[in-house]
């Protein structure tokens, strides 16, 4: 008998198919399990290496034994007539075509349900899936964190903000920006529904396994508009590899939007070449790990969390000093710092400087370098100069270059934005370039209250800026100043009780910030609740004594609890200090300091330490300030030597005060909020200013205790004696009251945290 027919007799044959194909459907099985589950690559090659060894071992196994009715036996053992290898053939042949047809159906799985490569779309479908303005869209959603360590889900969120910077270089691509992309972190919203939220037509996904130095990436991009897949890959790589994933994964995306999405547009050819992408700037691995720590305190964008940020970003240019994300990142971490008051402007802007140097000295072609130097050099003017019109007109077209060469760029439009604010006449022109940033980002809360922030103080627009608020509270429950801003506005509604419930819901929020604290001690003191404030004001000292929301809540306590020498030093050391003048620690300074001292007959120190401070701030409305204190000095100056001065005198002054108050304000002529001025400089008697300013106090528009300091100045007596005035104090005396009556109820109910 030969060989052959020998090995077809005992079933070899029938065996080895048995294996090759049950081998087939294991490897099936598992490798769509291991998708699932993100196990790593050497599982698979070890079942392959095992299938492998196994095989002829079983071989060798079929060709010794022999399965009978009454078990296992030797085939040498086995009498031709007890033979039934016949029968066993048959269930073999059977178990073989049942294993064909799963693992046919396995294979069909994997290749039609799974994350594959779909067919490319018809030019009409392609045409379908690009944007208005000609442009494809996508959003690259937070990759999924599938190592079962918390901790490593900054790794996640880091190669998403990475493949973000990379894709928005694209300039054929719309890309949703970080913080509408990550707003859907951790929820299972449907994808065409995340696309109808951000505006795109497909979305990029995907998981990361980090075990140790081994990391293990899975992306795939879809089709929004009807969930199918356009291109899916996984990758199994040292972490060292990390840049080079980025990079394959970015690429990989644009060229597979531009073969199908964007190549519609150029109709005489079928496709073109994906637009070269550059990666981050640097390929140290300590360096971009510091730097991904560092995103997510920046987002949080709070008194807490920043300092915890600019640590990270530090320490990545610690490790790699060429890192240029990372020194905008920095940039931008000192940016917020000095918003929420825990450095000064000049700290800010003087360490931003000087991370931006290395930048510029290299001769980056960057549009957002170029776009930070130019903030950073408005803020420093803004904080060291008084700047005109025509100045912020300047920064603003410098920053609209940089718009043109980034135009998916919404912190751009936000510079341009902030760069007019105090510039009225083009607030609504703001309002656009708030409303272009938020169509790029339109999830962003930082967008959403920078928006909110512009209809309140320059449109007037309280009831849509509250609305923005609550979005932005939304969006991100513990951002504080979506609760302080609301609180901001019914200050200026005179809602006192309200604006201290708001004040204290901001400071629960973000507990370790004092000018929160401190926010919350004024509202009390508006009511005359200054026991209550007392309390508060220890709080805000504990955190930071030294802050300028801090000092301004003391000096005022000081005086309003009728401690006016206490009040007085402290005035004069604020304003000797020349810190700065956040919270208008200047402004708050020199009005009780000027008060206090013209009580005492003094007025004459007061302008001799004015003009010691600030020389020349004392000659006159004609004095060309430069900074802000020299700003205060010289108006706070003006008010005391006005009564002073003989009638030729105050005629000429008021000429100047007229020229300035034109530049200031277009409507000071005719508006009730200027009433009082105009009375005090000599442009309306008493009885023409009297209607406007007691419309202007009947509508509760901040008359807090410290107004009552101004109104009982002599120079204002004959207005105040006025009967339609008199009678509006009198109603907001009693509105005051109700306010403080009402703020006691709600500490009763517990409605204000930790009152």
């Amino acid at each position: 008998m030969s060989l052959l027919k020998e090995l077809n007799r005992r079933n070899v044959t029938r065996v080895a198919v048995a294996y090759v194909v049950a081998s087939w459907v294991v490897t099936e099985a598992l490798q769509l399990a291991s998708d699932v589950f993100g196990a790593p690559d050497w599982v698979m090659k070890m079942l392959v290496t095992l299938i492998v060894i196994g095989f002829v071992p079983v071989m060798i196994f079929s060709w010794i034994y022999e399965l009978t009715p009454d078990g296992v036996r030797r085939e040498k053992d086995i009498t031709p007539d007890e033979s039934i290898t016949a029968h066993t053939a048959k269930k073999l042949d059977m178990a073989v075509i049942a294993l064909l047809v799963v693992a046919i159906g396995l294979f069909a799985y994997d290749r039609y349900s799974g994350p594959a490569m779909v067919a490319a779309p018809t030019d009409s479908e392609r045409m379908a899936a690009v944007d208005a303005d000609g442009r494809a869209s996508i959003a690259v959603l937070p990759f999924v964190n599938m190592s079962g360590n918390p901790e490593n889900e900054y790794f996640s969120d880091g190669l998403t903000e990475t493949l973000l910077h990379m894709l928005a270089q694209v300039s054929e691509l719309r890309v949703a920006a970080r913080t509408s992309a990550f707003a859907f972190k951790g929820t299972n919203t449907d994808i065409r529904e995340i696309a109808t939220q951000l505006n795109v037509t497909t979305v990029l996904e995907g998981s990361v396994q980090r075990a140790g130095q081994r990391v293990r990436i899975t992306a795939q991009l879809i089709d929004a508009r009807d969930g199918s897949h356009i291109w899916s890959e996984n990758y199994d790589r040292e972490l060292d590899d990390i840049f080079g994933i980025q990079d394959e994964i970015a690429n990989a995306v644009a060229r597979a939007l531009t073969d199908s999405l964007v190549g519609a547009q150029v109709t005489d050819a079928p496709s073109r070449s994906a637009p070269a992408i550059a990666s981050l700037s640097t390929h140290d691995a300590v360096a971009y790990d510091h730097y991904l720590r560092g995103l997510a305190p920046l987002a949080i964008d709070s008194y807490g969390s920043l300092p915890e940020a600019e640590r990270a970003f530090r320490n990545a240019l610690l490790a790699d000093p060429a890192f240029k994300e990372a020194r905008l990142a920095l940039v931008e971490t000192y940016l917020a710092m000095a918003d929420t008051g825990l450095i000064t402007d000049a700290e800010a802007n003087r360490k931003s400087r000087d991370i931006l140097a290395p930048l510029l000295a290299g001769g980056s072609n960057d549009p957002l370098v170029g776009a930070y130097d130019a903030f950073v050099a408005f803020q420093q003017a803004e904080a060291t100069t008084l700047m005109s019109e025509a100045d912020r007109d300047d920064y603003f077209t410098r920053l609209a270059t940089y718009i043109v060469r980034a135009p998916n760029n919404p912190q751009l439009y936000s510079m341009a934005s902030d760069v007019l604010r105090f510039t009225q006449r083009r607030a609504e022109e703001r309002l656009a370039f708030m409303d272009r940033a938020l169509e790029l980002d339109p999830l962003s809360p930082t967008l959403q209250f920078d928006r909110g922030v512009l209809l309140a103080f320059s449109l007037q627009r309280e009831d849509e800026a509250l609305a923005a608020f609550a979005r932005v509270r939304e969006l991100e429950p513990n951002n504080p100043n979506a609760y302080a801003f609301a609180g901001f506005i019914y200050r200026g509604r005179g809602e006192y009780a309200e604006t201290a419930r708001w004040m204290a819901r901001a400071a629960a929020v973000d507990p370790q910030d004092h000018e929160l604290v401190a926010f919350m001690a004024t509202a009390l003191q508006d009511m005359g609740l200054t026991e209550q404030a007392e309390r508060w004001i220890a709080r805000a000292e504990l955190l930071n004594a030294d802050g300028g929301a801090t000092q301004v809540a003391r000096l005022w306590q000081h005086y309003l609890t009728g401690d006016h020498e206490v009040a007085l030093d402290m005035a004069e050391r604020i304003l000797r200090a020349k810190v700065d003048d956040r919270r208008n620690r200047y402004r708050d300074a020199a009005f009780i300091y000027s008060t206090l001292m013209r009580e005492r007959g003094r007025s004459a120190d007061v302008l001799a330490l004015y003009e010691a401070l600030a020389p020349g701030s004392t000659s006159g409305p004609g004095y060309a300030a430069q900074d802000p204190l020299q700003r205060v000095l010289n108006h706070s100056a003006n008010g005391l030597q006005f009564q002073s001065l003989s009638p030729e005198q105050q005629a000429s002054w008021r000429e100047a005060f007229a020229t300035s108050f034109d530049e200031a304000a277009n409507d000071w002529r005719t508006s009730d909020d200027w009433a009082l001025t105009r009375y005090a400089f000599g442009f309306s008697t008493a009885d023409e200013a009297a209607p406007g300013f007691a419309r202007d106090l009947g509508s509760f528009l901040e008359f807090t205790q410290r107004d009552r300091i101004t109104y009982a100045q002599p120079r204002l007596s004959e207005l105040i004696a006025q009967p339609e005035v008199a009678a509006a104090l009198v109603e907001q005396e009693a509105h005051n009251a109700e306010q403080a009556e009402l703020y006691l109820a709600m500490v009763a109910r517990g409605e204000i945290p930790g009152a």
